[in-house]
């Protein structure tokens, strides 16, 4: 049998047929597992033909959290415990949409970062052996290992699906702006080089004073009427943006490590006459600001296009903020959803689809100038159902 799904991915390699793949993510946000279903194929278009959001419960939530500063046994317990909780995901969503995973070429799945440290190391949880023997699926995973291996950062990786987008129109100078837990950026410009990186944090500050302001019975800002309520605090804005993952050069990546659960206590101890609502309004300019002073240093000269993905969309005040700091005449700012005709929130998922489809058939993925890494390698690793 194993040799039988071998053959099958081998065949997809070698042919211009299309093929579906599912495309899982879950990340820094910890709001749920995307998941996606891509047409794919050689010369052929992108084609998302599903796409689905589980959200995850709080229970789920609190032991991701809590993973993050466990020890080895309970992340090892938790990478086993995510791997079924994903495969039952998965075949939900099979049922949902009436699809037969002998049709499913392969799933790619991201899975869950409980660390990463720049250039260093990076886990993901979800383990995969667990998703392809309970869906009969094979399963690409570990997408940043790969990069790390040759020197690189491991991150970020959905620069990928923005060059790959941006050949949609080759006579711009773009900037996809990620607004998922961390917020990352990719430049293309119209010679085609490319860089990309961490801005910093998007929606995770938000998120964790969200929670505390609600007693956790919210984990983000539902049309960010909290944010609404609150003023920017200025001493407050001027201590996170001397934060020194903003003095870093690029390429650079930041997460849970840097601007987590520990950085927002010590901003609450820092802080403590502050209100939990004009915590969440400053984080949001805080995002915008550090977005802007990114472009200031990296963007190409006459940027065209800002393109604007991940769960921050949703937030129309975070979206304004950004708006109003990264203002200047030709320059056009849309959603991701606008431009390519691609759900905003789906865009990651896609992405790793489309790394997991070019994993099988041996094409490069990781860009130099993006990770700093010595060289291009196909990222990702593959497990078999059987």
């Amino acid at each position: 049998m194993k040799n039988l799904y071998l053959s099958k991915l081998y065949q997809a390699s070698t042919t211009k047929d299309t093929y579906q793949m599912i495309g899982l993510m879950s990340g820094t946000a910890l709001d749920g597992l995307d998941i996606a279903l891509v047409e794919l194929g050689q010369g052929k278009p992108l084609k998302l033909l599903a796409f689905k959001t589980y959200d995850y419960d709080p229970a789920i939530r609190k032991e991701i959290l809590s993973t993050m500063k466990g020890k080895l046994a309970q992340a090892s317990a938790m990478n086993f415990k995510l791997g079924s909780l994903y495969s039952r995901l998965v075949n939900d969503f099979l049922k949902i949409n009436q699809l037969n995973p002998q049709n499913i070429l392969a799933i790619a799945s991201h899975g869950q970062t409980v660390y990463h440290k720049n250039g260093s190391s990076s886990y993901q949880i979800g383990e995969a052996d667990v998703i392809a023997k309970n869906t009969n699926i094979p399963v690409i995973y570990d997408f940043r290992s790969g990069d790390i291996a040759v020197g690189g950062t491991g991150a970020p990786l959905v620069a990928y699906l923005d060059y790959y987008l941006s050949q949609h129109n080759k006579n711009l100078n773009y900037a996809f702006q990620n607004l998922g837990g961390i917020g990352n950026v990719t430049f293309i410009d119209k010679q085609k080089n490319i860089q990309a990186f961490d801005t910093g944090p998007a929606n995770i500050l938000s998120n964790i004073f969200t929670s505390l302001a609600t007693e956790q019975r919210q984990f983000f800002d539902v049309d960010a009427k909290l944010a609404s309520t609150g003023n920017i605090n200025q001493e407050l804005l001027s201590y996170m943006l001397a934060h020194r993952f903003f003095k870093r050069d690029a390429p650079k990546s930041t997460g849970h490590e840097e601007f987590g659960e520990l950085y927002s206590q010590e901003l609450l101890t820092k802080f403590p006459n502050i209100k939990l609502v004009d915590f969440i309004r400053t984080s949001l300019r805080l995002t915008a600001i550090s977005i802007k002073q990114a472009y200031q240093k990296y963007a190409p000269a006459n940027l065209n296009l800002v393109i604007l993905s991940g769960g921050g969309v949703c937030n129309q005040l975070l979206v304004n903020d950004i708006k109003e700091q990264l203002a200047q005449k030709g320059r056009a700012i849309k959603l991701f959803s606008e431009e390519f005709y691609l759900a905003d929130e789906a865009k990651e998922a896609i992405c790793f689809a489309l790394l997991g489809w070019h994993r099988i058939c041996g094409i490069k993925t990781n860009f130099k100038t993006v990770t700093g890494a010595k060289r291009q390698v196909s990222l990702g690793k593959i497990a078999l159902p059987d």
